[in-house]
């Protein structure tokens, strides 16, 4: 489920893609092969045990913050995609 919802936002080399609510990263690491290279994937989500599960086994190119969607530290239009919630 999680590499078929990578796969339909669109994702490409260099692209720039926001997980809001990312939980433990899983999606951010099915989507990371998709923007390399060149590419990023930003996670957020309020649980900093999470963000802690999220780096511990993130690849180069992810990169998470503790934080919420309602009030990002991102410019606008500074992403290519945003993905929130579960697909499950």
């Amino acid at each position: 489920m999680f590499t078929q919802l990578a796969a339909l936002t669109g994702a490409r080399p260099g692209d720039r893609v926001l997980d809001v609510g990312c939980g433990t990263g899983y999606l951010t690491r099915r989507l990371a092969p998709l923007v390399a290279p060149g590419g990023e994937i930003i996670g957020v989500d309020p649980a900093p045990q999470m963000i802690g599960y999220a780096r511990r086994h993130a690849p180069p190119n992810c990169s998470y913050r503790v934080g919420e969607g309602q009030a990002l530290d991102l410019p606008d239009e500074s992403c290519d995609a945003v993905v929130a919630g579960d697909p499950g």
